[in-house]
């Protein structure tokens, strides 16, 4: 297991608190659970005598499976931005699945928590309070991902081929810069558009042009945090949009500011 946070994760749109006050740690899942899971991580916090801080994030195609005491949940894929307000002492452990991943774990669609937060225990039972209780008690990183990783472990078997199917779609997404349109993912992996439909609403909870359009909407939101000037109308365009006022719309909607405020924002915090 290693850990791998370096500077502000990709999706981070504000944080106003420092490494010692606020300690993050991200962790590389084993390899039988690296096709489902893209990592596991965790925050401690201490703000005591301190005024809250804010996290903003603009989150990924993702079901996370957040452990806090007395209040762990299930986070569908959530499309507009993720705000917590952290205060006094506390912590959280986090499993962040990949696009597709929790599926094998439910026997519904994951579109069905689409924008949804759900009580761990509604979606695994009882067995969701011993979690809570072994992984927040654990002294150390591996032994709490040793507790995640067991969990999961009696409930997932060998990746399928839908998963599989469905990971190499939103690696191509995410690597391609020339996929903009669903048409264009159904060209390059000659099928067709309706059944990749299908398969992302039931397996990723959300449609293939949204993935997209938050794929690219990460990529401009990275290039401001390295001080790289946008047009944003020529990139409106690059994202599949046929005029700039959509795309500032939508930004606005995703984002809670427009391009350029962001950007200055941005810079201003830097």
């Amino acid at each position: 297991m290693t850990q791998d946070w370096q500077g502000k994760p990709r999706g981070i749109l504000r944080h106003d608190w420092n490494e010692q006050q606020v300690v993050l740690g991200r962790f590389e899942p084993s390899e039988w659970a690296e096709p489902f899971v893209e990592y596991f991580w965790s925050a401690q916090w201490d703000l005591r005598g301190h005024p809250p801080r804010i996290e903003e994030s603009l989150p990924h195609p993702c079901v996370h499976l957040v452990l806090e005491r007395g209040d762990s949940n299930v986070f569908g894929v959530m499309r507009k931005r993720f705000v917590r307000e952290l205060s006094g002492l506390g912590q959280v452990f986090g499993i962040k699945f990949r696009p597709g991943g929790f599926t094998p774990l439910v026997t519904w669609p994951v579109s069905n928590i689409t924008d949804v937060q759900l009580p761990v225990a509604k979606v695994f039972g009882a067995e969701a309070d011993r979690l809570e209780r072994q992984v927040l008690d654990a002294p150390d990183s591996n032994e709490q991902v040793g507790f995640a990783e067991a969990f999961l472990r009696a409930r997932l078997t060998t990746p399928d081929d839908d998963l599989i199917e469905i990971r190499a779609w939103v690696d191509a997404i995410a690597e391609d810069h020339m996929i903009l349109k669903v048409a264009d993912l159904a060209d390059v992996f000659q099928t067709n558009v309706r059944r990749i439909q299908r398969q992302f609403q039931r397996h990723v909870g959300v449609g293939p042009k949204w993935v997209i359009q938050r794929y690219r909407l990460h990529e401009a939101l990275e290039r401001v945090a390295q001080g790289k000037v946008l047009n944003w109308a020529i990139f409106a365009l690059n994202l599949g949009y046929t005029d700039q006022a959509h795309f500032i719309r939508d930004f606005k909607l995703s984002v809670g500011t427009t391009p350029e405020a962001f950007a200055r924002t941005y810079r201003t915090d830097e």
